[in-house]
């Protein structure tokens, strides 16, 4: 038993040995293990610590690469900065350098214009033989010096025009015309040339259409075009012709075909350049600036078009201009009222003769037109028919005309347009227009404002009222004295309006109050009213009502110095037809408005009515000449002291003065602009601010050409204007015109 329990204590130490014995190479494996893991895990901790510096290294690379980077872009951006400001710098000395040529053209539009003002004015003065002093020889000489002034003239303006367009400084001015009417122009301008040539013209228009531009600008082009074909072809023909191109942006397609010399390939684009020609070496055949064709392409870019060219040398050369139909927004306009030229008119237009009464109507209606006409025919009148305004228009210039009938709704143009074109032009606007409506209208008003002289509503039973119509048309186209009534409470100024208008045409009478204003205007005998809204007894309110209320058909013209408030002016449009605001140069404008409303306006520039030829106007008359070029002087002392009236001379504005201080009975002054010492827009100035020599006629004379002079000469005082060189014709109508006015 003893031995067992000893036996079992060993045993048991002995399992609990190996048992340890276990556990600790347990243990050791785990710890061996253990150790492993942490060596790899070391391992790769360094590997990951050397990528972390090697992601560090690369940091600080791309650190250092990003400043170097922001610092080129700063530099760039400093470069470029310094490139704008030079940008900038030079395109203001762009600007500054337009503006001094501008400036230069201008002033040696100036210096050239003066003495080719006296060569020209002279050598037309010279070529009346008035005192029959020159042989044939000697007219024809100064033929040929005429001639070449005018030439030079027209390279002058030629050179302006290219510097108005690259400065953008001319105007479009929108036109609406008939192509047919525009095309065949040019057989009468150029069958002359074309027969001493031996050439064939041929003129086409295969689509007669409608086309709005600026109908001034295209003729240049074409004629340009025209005269470019004639002067390079000896032999065959030169040809015009206007179609439909096929393109949806430039409908229109001019051609000038000539079998002329041709151009060769290689300058078929530089000809189009300033100042280059086909031949331009020194043993030139053909003559000529190389302005025409640059100015041209120009004018026809302007026009939202463009010019293209075809040649062969020694064949012949064809340009082609395209044109939108419209210049607003060049596109094609709809068809649907497209004017047809073939239309049959039944008129009496081929069975006129001398002294017949003509009245023309602008009616599209043919059945309305047939019965009108018989009415018109029973009356003892001829009648003439346009179809379109246009044609109207057209027609209204070519004929002497009693009277005018015209629709409102035509096919082409508004009825109102056409009014506004005829009483704007001056062959037009005194043959009075009766309007012909569908309905009334609210726009009757203003129709009438514009110079209508009545309405007529187209009436179904047809034409009832037509005598009445003939009546009022005969009624203001009879040359007997229109009726005037001035209602003016101040007698001064009612004399200045008597004074201003007394002639052989109009018949006035004044009154002072407003009583007196109703009860003359109650006997229907007036034609027109001029009124002023400040009366001591009674208002020009109570008379503008009783006008309206009365529904009586008389222009009412306000003449007032009220300075007038917004509401006011707003209010009196109502019912007048004309406000004119009292200012020392506002009589002339009375005038032109009493003048339109009574149908009586020859021209619109002429502010007094001349005598038939004008003869002794100039007779007794006093005139001051104020220009510092000595040339200039002598030949408009010619042309004035030739025709009667006395020539004082003075060089600059300042002598200007200083003559007019020594004697102020002048009856006009001619004033030149650029002149040293005082120019002649300070000198205008300074001669209104003295009352006493407030009412002399000053026209302005320059030769700088540019775009608004005309509006600063007559801002600052003048009463007209014109420019050099001077026109012998129309210099000769305006000293008619300021000097039979009477002061």
């Amino acid at each position: 038993q003893e031995f067992l329990n000893l036996s079992c204590a060993v045993l048991a130490t002995y399992i609990f040995s190996n048992r340890q014995k276990e556990k600790i190479k347990d243990l050791l494996i785990q710890t061996q293990e253990a150790n492993t893991q942490l060596t790899t895990q070391s391992l790769e901790l360094e590997a990951l610590n050397r990528e972390l510096e090697e992601g560090q290294r690369q940091l600080e690379i791309h650190t250092n690469e990003l400043q170097q980077y922001n610092y080129e872009v700063k530099a760039k951006n400093s470069e470029l900065e310094s490139i704008q400001r030079a940008l900038i710098q030079k395109s203001e000395q762009m600007e500054q350098a337009n503006s001094y040529k501008s400036e230069f053209l201008a002033n040696m539009s100036h210096e050239l214009r003066t003495p080719l003002n006296s060569i020209i004015l002279l050598s037309r003065m010279l070529g009346t033989n008035k005192q029959q002093n020159l042989s044939k020889e000697d007219l024809k000489k100064m033929g040929i010096i005429f001639a070449a002034g005018t030439e030079l003239l027209e390279l002058i303006n030629n050179i302006l025009d290219l510097s108005k367009i690259e400065s953008g400084k001319l105007e479009v001015y929108r036109d609406t015309f008939q192509t047919q009417e525009f095309v065949q122009s040019y057989k009468e301008k150029f069958t002359e040339i074309a027969a001493e040539k031996g050439l064939s013209l041929i003129i086409r228009d295969e689509i007669r259409t409608t086309i709005h531009t600026d109908r001034g600008k295209l003729n240049q082009v074409i004629t340009n075009l025209l005269a470019n074909a004639f002067k390079f072809t000896a032999q065959g023909e030169v040809e015009l012709s206007l179609a439909a191109s096929g393109i949806d942006e430039f409908p229109l397609k001019f051609e000038i075909r000539d079998t002329g010399i041709g151009i060769a390939v290689d300058q078929q684009q530089t000809i189009f350049e300033q100042f280059r020609q086909v031949d331009g070496t020194i043993s030139r055949h053909y003559g000529g600036t190389g302005l025409g064709l640059s100015i041209s392409k120009s004018l026809v870019e302007l026009l939202g078009g463009k010019i293209e060219l075809t040649s062969q040398e020694g064949i012949g050369s064809s340009f082609t201009v395209l044109l939108p139909t419209n210049y607003d927004d060049h596109q094609l306009i709809p068809r649907a009222k497209q004017i047809i030229q073939s239309v049959q008119v039944d008129d009496d237009r081929k069975n006129l003769q001398d002294g017949d009464k003509i009245i023309l109507v602008i009616e599209d209606d043919a059945y309305f037109c047939e019965k009108l006409k018989a009415y018109i025919n029973q009356m003892g009148f001829k009648m003439l028919r346009a179809v379109t305004g246009q044609v109207g228009l057209s027609m209204a210039q070519d004929y002497e005309l009693v009277g005018i009938i015209l629709d409102l709704g035509l096919p082409d143009i508004n009825g109102a347009e056409v009014l506004h074109r005829l009483k704007s032009n001056v062959q037009t606007r005194s043959i009075p227009v009766h309007i012909l409506t569908v309905e009334d209208s609210q726009e009757h008003y203003s129709l009438q404002r514009q110079g209508a002289v009545g309405f007529t509503t187209k009436s179904p039973a047809g034409l009832e009222d037509i005598q009445e119509v003939m009546a009022t048309i005969l009624r203001v186209a009879e040359k007997k004295p229109k009726h005037l009534l001035i209602v003016e409470d101040r007698e001064e100024e009612r004399s200045a309006v008597f004074k201003l208008i007394d002639n052989s045409y109009i018949k006035a009478k004044g009154v002072t109050t407003a009583t007196e204003a109703l009860r003359e205007l109650g006997t229907g005998q007036y034609d027109a009213l001029v009124l002023d809204i400040l009366l001591e007894e009674g208002s020009g309110w109570e008379v503008c009502r009783y006008v309206k209320d009365n529904q009586l058909r008389i222009p009412v013209i306000i003449y007032t110095a009220k300075e007038l408030k917004e509401w006011e002016t707003r209010e009196l449009e109502k019912y007048s037809d004309s406000i004119v605001l009292k200012t020392a140069y506002s009589q002339g404008r009375l005038l032109e408005e009493v003048a339109l409303f009574l149908h009586k306006v020859a021209k619109v520039r002429t502010m007094v009515a001349l005598n038939d030829e004008g003869k002794d106007i100039f007779k007794g008359k006093k005139v001051l000449i104020c220009d510092d070029d000595v040339k200039n002087m002598f030949s408009l002392s010619c042309l004035i002291e030739e025709a009667g009236a006395t020539v004082i001379g003075a060089y600059n504005g300042q002598e200007a003065l200083d003559a007019l201080k020594l004697e102020s009975e002048f009856d006009l002054i001619l004033m030149d602009i650029m002149m040293p010492v005082l120019n002649g827009i300070e000198a205008i100035k300074k001669i209104r601010e003295d009352k006493a020599l407030s009412d002399i006629p000053i026209i302005a004379i320059s030769a700088k050409a540019m775009k608004g002079d005309k509006e600063v000469f007559l801002g600052a005082g003048a009463n007209d204007y014109i420019s050099k060189p001077i026109d012998y014709d129309i210099l000769e109508k305006l000293l008619k015109i300021w000097l039979g006015r009477k002061r």
